[in-house]
Formats: structure tokens, sequence, C-alpha cells
């Protein structure tokens, strides 16, 4: 909207200011007819060339944009680009029901480590019992160190982590997690913990998630590029279970909802009715009073009545047993999902997939289970297909546009080959940048799709013109036009670089999560400029020789050669 808006404005601008300004400004300067640059005349040689050789053009042309389509499977892909926040994060976990003083000794610890470790730091804030992607409990916690700005560091955030993580590695009885704040928070702000790549395996058998679970984490640890590695049941919380002698609670008389409901009363207590008063309603609940706080052995010494009214102690039929539960058991669509969240640094998130892949190709898998990734690289994939999808509809709506305005269905598509020979700046340009594929990166080449165009609508409107009002020749009207237009082509492109320029180069904090759209930009819209000069007259007198307005234009343009260009 914004980006709409300000174009319109500026079209306003372009049709009523600046005409004004320049009758006013410019009014006495006269310049020679016949004044040509060598800018032009070199230009002019080059595209006479282009013009006598067609088809060997169009083939140079598609064999520079084959070879561009090579280097896609070189560059990475990601979902967000990373940038430097000047952040680092460390996670802090213990076993469950560890108590805050046991915590709060090892954060004393790893905040001495982390000190020695980061000079660059600039102040740390510390928050115990919770996390920042976790359930709050006295066993985690977590530390934000805030580094100096980027300009007077040696290190990166993402190195300062990855270096973090292998000294705080070594803490016994303690799992340490460090990673760099992520840039464009907000995108992120809704895949939960924001881990890069995440395997949900869905199934209902716990006991059979946890073992599919470990066996995957053993085996995706070793992965180049892969760093920490968790699973959300990972966790269990202690607990005590009551197990029932059903045979010796038989013999005794007592059934297993006698020992049930004597239970619930002790624990908790059993309803007892609802009290209504002046229409609001309230639960009375009834628990067995006692002074004294309720322990296990005294639990396990109550009585309870059996089928004969005699008194049975609840040891001789039940007795406690010590298990571990899971903290939390999560659903998706009604189905049992256990999430095993794996941190991607330094490497391709689509290559470290493939590996996954590769790795976990010969698990046996129970065939009640199904295992899916999802994490950024579903959210990827999911925004690549809807970006390719907006592309392509920009391109269309380009074309009607154009289709209107021309009121031809020729002219259009001649004006759209400038869009494919943009791939070949912009695959060049991230290969040489080491950049990726990115949302920022898409947008980009949406952006590109009615930039690059600018230049062909240039050329194909002043040949128009020289050659259907001017009555020149088709060659004489292409030379001519493209005379008249390489300045401004050359102008208009030039300024939309070096406005991109600061962007692509990272200048200031964070700014290296747009960089990848600029760097998409300058090099498509260079690619695509030069290649236009040529590209688009060789189209077009190639469509009016195959499919002219008239028999009268075929023939002319059929039986008309061009000769040596004459500088004058």
């Amino acid at each position: 909207f914004v980006i709409g808006f300000s174009l319109l404005c500026s079209l306003i601008v372009a049709l009523s200011v600046i005409p004004m300004f320049a009758a006013k400004a410019l009014r006495k300067i006269k310049q020679a007819e016949n004044t040509r640059s060598w800018l032009q005349e070199s230009y002019a040689e080059l595209l006479s060339s282009a013009l006598n050789a067609p088809k060997k053009t169009l083939a140079l042309v598609l064999v520079l944009f084959s070879s561009s389509l090579a280097l896609y499977p070189l560059i990475g892909k990601e979902f967000m680009p990373s940038a430097d926040q000047g952040e680092v994060r460390v996670s802090v976990e213990m076993d469950t029901g560890t108590h805050l003083d046991a915590l709060k000794e090892k954060f004393n610890l790893v905040e001495s480590l982390v000190k020695d470790g980061v000079p660059e730091a600039e102040n740390i804030i510390t928050s115990m019992g919770g996390s920042s992607w976790r359930s709050r409990g006295s066993h985690q916690g977590n530390m934000r160190v805030a580094l100096v700005p980027a300009d007077q560091r040696t290190r990166t955030s993402d190195q300062i982590a990855s270096s973090l993580g292998k000294k705080l590695a070594g803490i016994p009885g303690v799992k340490v997690r460090s990673r760099a704040g992520r840039g464009l928070f907000l995108f992120r702000i809704g895949q939960g913990g924001g881990e890069r790549v995440q395997i949900e395996l869905r199934g209902y058998d716990l006991d059979a998630a946890s073992q599919l679970s470990r066996e995957i984490q053993s085996r995706i640890r070793e992965i180049p590029g892969v760093g920490y590695v968790r699973a959300s049941r990972g966790e269990k919380s202690p607990e005590r279970l009551i197990e029932i002698d059903r045979g010796r609670a038989a013999d005794l008389g007592v059934s297993i909802s006698d020992i049930a409901e004597t239970l619930q009363a002790f624990l908790a207590g059993v309803s007892g009715g609802t009290f209504r008063d002046s229409g609001n309603e309230y639960d009375i609940m009834l628990k067995v009073e006692d002074s004294h706080p309720l322990t296990l052995e005294r639990l396990m010494n109550q009585t309870l009545l059996n089928s004969e009214r005699q008194p049975i102690s609840l040891k001789n039929v039940a007795k406690p047993v010590s298990a571990q539960a899971p903290l939390e058991i999560s659903r998706l669509n009604q189905e049992r999902v256990t999430t095993i969240s794996v941190s991607v640094s330094g490497r391709d998130i689509n290559l470290v997939i493939d590996d996954i892949r590769g790795a976990i190709a010969n698990l046996p898998i129970p065939d009640d289970f199904n295992v899916v990734f999802t994490g950024d690289y579903e959210a990827q994939q999911e925004a690549f297909r809807e970006l390719v999808f907006a592309l392509i509809l920009s391109v269309m709506l380009i074309y009607m546009v154009m289709a209107c305005l021309y009121e031809s269905l020729r002219d259009p598509l001649v004006v759209l080959f400038s869009v494919p020979v943009a791939a070949i700046g912009v695959l060049v340009m991230l290969f040489l940048t080491k950049d990726t594929f990115n949302i920022q990166s898409w947008i980009g080449c949406i952006m590109l799709g009615g930039i690059v165009v600018n230049n062909a609508i240039l050329l194909v409107d002043q040949i128009n013109q020289e050659f259907r009002e001017g009555g020149k020749n088709i060659q004489e009207a292409i030379l001519l036009a493209g005379r008249y237009r390489l300045r401004p082509i050359l102008m208009t492109a030039m300024t939309t670089v070096l406005a991109m320029l600061p962007l692509a180069i990272g200048l200031g904090e964070g700014s290296e999560a747009q960089s990848s759209m600029a760097k998409v930009v300058i090099g498509g819209l260079a690619s695509s400029t030069f290649i236009t000069l040529f590209l688009i007259p060789v189209v077009y007198l190639l469509a009016e020789q195959w499919f002219p307005r008239s028999v009268k234009q075929a023939s002319a343009a059929n039986e008309q050669k061009i000769g040596p260009v004459s500088v004058s």
C-alpha cells in the first residue's frame, strides 16, 4: 500500500509539477539536434549487429538464462533472513522438580562464564523460574546478553553464541542452550520457539513416541549445521501411583470403586451437591478433616469398609509405586504429537533437512505414526508457494494493463521479455554475495516485475512512434528509438540501483534482514537493463516479421536488411 500510494503521488507530480518546472528552468537551454554522445553511437553499432543476427542474439540470451539457472541449487534457502540484533540468549534447564536455590547456584556459575567468555557484553538480564519458550517452572530460566554495537566488536552475535555454547556445554547436571537473537521478530513470533526445523511425531502411543524420538535425536545430532536438539516430551514429573492388588481386594470384599472414592475423599474431596442462593449456584465439596499434613504413609494407613461393613486398611489391598509422567501431552487435530526442535546455523536449512531425511530413512517407524517436518521449513515452503503465485499474478496484471494501454496483445508480450532476463542478475548476485532465497528476496523479485518492464516500455513506445507514426522502416525506427531512449533508460536504472545500494550493503544493526531484497533488485535490474537494450529490439523485429499488424508491414519487414551504421 505504501509503495502504491508513493508511486501514485510520484505520477501526479511527474505529470503536473515537473513539466512546469522544466518549462521555467530549461527554456533557455538549446541543444543541437544532431548532437550524439559516443555512448549512443557505440550502442547503435552493437544494436545494429544484434539486429543483423536476431536468432543468434536470442540464442545467446537463452544460453545466459540457462546458465544462470544452474546457480539456483547452489543458493541457500531460508524462511526469514538472519540479522545481527546485538543479543545472545542463554537458556538453562535442570531436572524437573529442582529447587530454585539449586538453579540459582548453577545460574551464578553460568553468569560468571558468560562474563568471562563474552567481553562484548554490555549488560546481562537474568530470569529464573521459567524460560521464554517453555512453561514456567523452578527448574529452568533464561539469560539475555545485550552486546555492544556491531562496529565496536569483531565477532557477530552468531559467532559469540556458538563459542559460548561450547564453553557452557561441560557444566554437569545442566542443559544449556545459547543462540543469537533473530531478526524480524514480529514475523517469527507465531512460530512458537522459533526453531529453524521442527520434526513432529504424530501417534497415540507415548512410549513408542518417546523411543522413536530418542532414536531420531541420536541420529541427527552429528549432522553438520545442527546445533541444539530437544524433544517436547523430554521432561517427566515424578509421581506416585496407587497400585491395587485386585485379587486380594476381591478376597477381602473391597471393590475398586470403594478404593477410588476413599482416595478421592482424602486427596481432593467428593461432590456433596449444589447450594443455590439468590440465583447463584455453589458446588459443595466434602473432604476428610485432618489436622495433620497428609503424607503417603498416613494415606496408606487409612481404613475403608468392605462389603460386610468390616474396616480394611488401604495398605492391605494397595501399594504406592513411584513413576514418571510427562509434563504435557500435546495434540494436533486430536492426535498426540511429540515435537523435536532442531536449531540450525551456518548451513542451508534445505540441505540440513535432506541430511535428516537420509539419516532417518531406514529407521523403523510404527504404522500408526507419521513424521512431519514443520517449523521455519514448513513456513518457508508455504510462503514460497504463495510468493511464486503472487509473482505470476503480478506479471499477469502488468500484461493486462499494458494490453489496454497499447491496444495490442503482441506489444505487451514483447515488453514482458524483459522480466525473465532479470533472473540472470538475481541468481548471480545472490550467488556472489553468498545470500539466500527468503521472503525478502521473493518480495524483491515481485518488485522487479514492475520495475524492469519500465525500460522495455520506453523502448517499445518510442519504436512504435518512429515506425508507425514517423513513417520510418522497422530497422531505422529501432536504431533511432535506441539512441533516443538510451539515456533515460540508463538514468532510471542507475538511480534505482544507487538508491538500493545502502540497503544492500547493510549499514546499521539489523539491516542485514532487508539487504537480500535490495541485492535482488540491484542484480535483476542491472542484468535486465543491459540485456533489454538488445533483446527487446530484436524481439520486436522478429514479432513484426512473424506477427505483423498488416500484410503490407509483413512484406516490408521481411525485405528490409540492415547495413552498416553510419555515424555523422
